[in-house]
C-alpha cells in the first residue's frame, strides 16, 4: 500500500495527488508503530518468554528441540531489530531532509552500471525493438 500510494501520487502527465501522498505517509507511520508494538514489544514479552521460560521450567523436561527453538526465535528477534534499524534510518532521513521516502533496497541500475538514465533507456529501447523483430 505504501509503495502504491507513493508511486501513484504523481502521474506521468504531471498531476499530483496530495491525498495519496498523505495516505502513504500515514500508512508508513502506522507500519512503523505496528512494528514497534508487535515485533519489538509483544514478540519478546509473550512468545519468547513463553518459549524460553515456559519451555524450560513448565514444559516437558524431555523436549529435545526446545533449546533449538529458543535459539531460532531469538535469531528472528535479532532480525526484527536489524530491520527496524532501516525503518528508523528512513524516518530520520525523511524527517531531517523533507524528501520523499523511497525504498533503499530497490535495485539502482545507474549506480551499478555507471551509465546515466538516458543511456539505460536507449539500451532498453534497442532490446525491445530487437525482441519485436524476432517475433
Amino acid at each position: 500500500m505504501i509503495k502504491l500510494a507513493m508511486y501513484f501520487k504523481r502521474r506521468t502527465d504531471g498531476r499530483f495527488y496530495k491525498s495519496l501522498y498523505i495516505s502513504g505517509n500515514f500508512i508508513f507511520v502506522a507500519f512503523a508503530m505496528a512494528w514497534v508494538i508487535f515485533r519489538l514489544y509483544w514478540y519478546p514479552c509473550k512468545l519468547l518468554y513463553a518459549t524460553l521460560y515456559g519451555g524450560v521450567y513448565l514444559g516437558p523436561q524431555d523436549g529435545k528441540f526446545m533449546p533449538l527453538l529458543g535459539v531460532m526465535l531469538i535469531l528472528i528477534y535479532g532480525m526484527n531489530v536489524y530491520w527496524f534499524n532501516f525503518i528508523i534510518r528512513m524516518v530520520w532521513r525523511v524527517a531531517s531532509t523533507g524528501e520523499d521516502p523511497e525504498d533503499n533496497r530497490e535495485y539502482d541500475t545507474t549506480a551499478v552500471s555507471g551509465l546515466d538514465q538516458q543511456k539505460l533507456d536507449l539500451i532498453a529501447a534497442k532490446k525491445t525493438k530487437s525482441r519485436k523483430k524476432k517475433e
